[in-house]
Formats: structure tokens, C-alpha cells, sequence
């Protein structure tokens, strides 16, 4: 009675339909568990973008901090102790907060991210030093990300002088 088929194949093939439906069943759990996983990925890609802009060798962060997302503010006192300590060139303070940007097309306010930084001693690696230096010495001068959403709407630069 020996088929050369085992008994876990003829079990499955036993019932076409019943096969089908269980193959399609995992198919759906698989790509449902891709998605889940593309999401986690985009989410800490997205929340680790800043780090990965760092010129330091080390970032401290408050330990209330929960997320990378929200930056509680760090004690002053906490700035000076690290800078005393052997071997530490410099502390550059990063302040982080919320603001909104008020869409001329259709008088929404979005949401963006603001970070405030001693324009000497930009503590980003995005571009040449001395003329971002130049941009937030100006009075109300800011940077904007060029690449970002286009739904903040259009930020033009303004002309140096």
C-alpha cells in the first residue's frame, strides 16, 4: 500500500478545496506580518533620521525621554557636568519642539518639527557650516528641509545679501 506518497501529502491533496484555502490562509498571514514589519521599519528609520545627522561622537538625552520623538528638556546643570568631564571637547545643547505652519491654500496648520541649535557650532553634518552659520545669524533666519513633504507648503529661500 506504499505509494511513494506520505501520509501528510495525501492528507492535504485529499481535499483540493481545503488545501487552497489553507495555502491562502498563510499567504494572507505572511504578507499581513511584511506589512507590519515595513511599518516598524519606517517608524524607527523615521525616528532615528535625526541621530544619523549627528557630527558627535556621543548624544546624551534626558533618561525621561521615552521616545525618540519627544525630547524632554535636559537639566542645564546636567550640560556643565558633562563638559567637565576628562576628554570632552565640547557640549552643544539641541532644544526640540513643535510648530505650526499655516498652509496659504487651504488655511490648514501643519505640524513640523523645530530644532534650535548655537548657530556657531551646528552640531549637524548637512552642508556647508559657514553659510548655514551665515542663514541663522540672520535676523528670523531658519533652515527647512528642501526634501521634505510638500504639504508645508512652498518655503522659497530669500536671496543673501
Amino acid at each position: 500500500m506504499d505509494s511513494g506518497i506520505g501520509l501528510g501529502i495525501r492528507l492535504f491533496l485529499h481535499n483540493k478545496r481545503r488545501f487552497a484555502i489553507a495555502v491562502a490562509a498563510v499567504a494572507v498571514a505572511a504578507v499581513i506580518m511584511f506589512v507590519e514589519f515595513g511599518f516598524l521599519t519606517g517608524v524607527l528609520d523615521a525616528q532615528s533620521t535625526i541621530a544619523d545627522l549627528m557630527r558627535a561622537d556621543l548624544v546624551v538625552m534626558d533618561s525621561s525621554r521615552v521616545h525618540l520623538h519627544r525630547w524632554d528638556p535636559m537639566q542645564p546643570v546636567r550640560l556643565d557636568q558633562i563638559a567637565a568631564i576628562p576628554g570632552v571637547a565640547k557640549v552643544i545643547p539641541i532644544y526640540e519642539d513643535a510648530a505650526g505652519i499655516r498652509d496659504k491654500a487651504d488655511k490648514r496648520i501643519r505640524r513640523v518639527m523645530v530644532f534650535a541649535v548655537p548657530p556657531d557650532e551646528i552640531p549637524f553634518a548637512m552642508g556647508d557650516v559657514a553659510a548655514l552659520t551665515k542663514w541663522l545669524k540672520m535676523p528670523h533666519g531658519f533652515l527647512f528641509d528642501r526634501l521634505s513633504r510638500p504639504i508645508f507648503g512652498d518655503i522659497a529661500p530669500v536671496r543673501m545679501r
